[in-house]
């Protein structure tokens, strides 16, 4: 049982301007939104300064109502959106009403992708319209653990991969504490599609493959152990004189952060398979900058 607000609670603000190209929806009706990286809205990143609602916690509150697909009352909203700050309603209206025509727009019926709330409804919710990368991503990983064969996997495992651009949830300002157990998922996930596909590319011998898979996975920034030494073996058996060079820079970068800043550098000497990749990758670059 809900008990309505009071309507002047859910007062927004009215925009009667005309929509502008930062407005515009797919043609389709559709508008599709990706974590997987920087924050983007049909391929607007959120770092063009053009566009200031990218700059406040709009693309929040769109995240917040994508993963959480029941809906939220401005009261949850408030609380997870301005954690420890007293209740400011029409800061959060502001949000909601760039969120909603601004950001999102409008499907092909003429509806806002983000509805109005109202007293008898209130509550914001995302029409089905409003697609999400990491939707997409967990299905594909999901079909490639079903998958009936190798080959379908490694469809599905590549389908995943190539929705990663960067980091995921990477975004030019603070916040999404409410998102860490998300994220932190996501990541982890993102490096168990990356391991997956690339033990597939090497036993298909696709060495470029594995190369591909291990960067992608590498995207996440955590310097994850297992895909360092896939990473440095798939461009030794590549045998390929620039990537083994460009394996060992990245490997460089990745050690000097292990995770977590007061950890250091990581220790080869603990990690036996490591080192060994690490050595040959080293030998290797220096003998094909030698002159023949």
């Amino acid at each position: 049982f809900v008990v309505p607000m009071e309507p002047t609670d859910l007062m927004e603000p009215v925009d009667t301007a005309e929509p502008t190209a930062d407005d515009a929806t797919d043609p389709g009706g559709m508008v599709g939104v990706s974590v997987l990286g920087n924050f983007t809205i049909e391929g607007h990143h959120v770092g063009d300064r053009t566009k200031p609602w990218k700059y406040t916690k709009t693309p929040e509150l769109i995240l917040y109502l994508l993963l959480h697909p029941g809906g939220a009352s401005q009261d949850l909203l408030m609380e997870q959106l301005f954690p420890e700050q007293p209740p400011n309603r029409p800061r959060l209206n502001q949000l909601v009403s760039d969120a909603r025509t601004k950001a999102l727009g409008q499907n092909a019926d003429g509806d806002y992708h983000l509805p109005h709330a109202s007293p008898t409804e209130p509550f914001y919710k995302l029409l089905p319209s409003v697609g999400l990368d990491l939707r997409d991503f967990a299905q594909h990983c999901a079909n490639a653990k079903g998958a009936e064969n190798v080959l379908e996997a490694k469809r599905e495992w590549e389908a995943a991969l190539r929705l990663v651009r960067g980091r995921p949830f990477t975004v030019p300002h603070d916040g999404y504490e409410w998102a860490l157990a998300e994220i932190e998922a996501t990541i982890i996930k993102v490096e168990e599609a990356a391991v997956a596909l690339a033990d597939i590319a090497f036993e298909f011998e696709d060495y470029q493959l594995a190369v591909w898979a291990t960067k992608k996975g590498l995207l996440t920034g955590t310097g994850y152990y297992e895909l360092l030494v896939k990473r440095g073996r798939a461009a030794l058996l590549l045998q390929d004189p620039e990537e083994i060079v460009r394996a060992f820079a990245d490997l460089q970068v990745s050690l000097e952060y292990s995770g977590a800043p007061e950890e250091g550098v990581l220790d080869l000497t603990l990690h036996p398979d490591l080192e060994e990749v690490y050595n040959e990758l080293s030998s290797e670059g220096r003998s094909k900058d030698r002159p023949s």
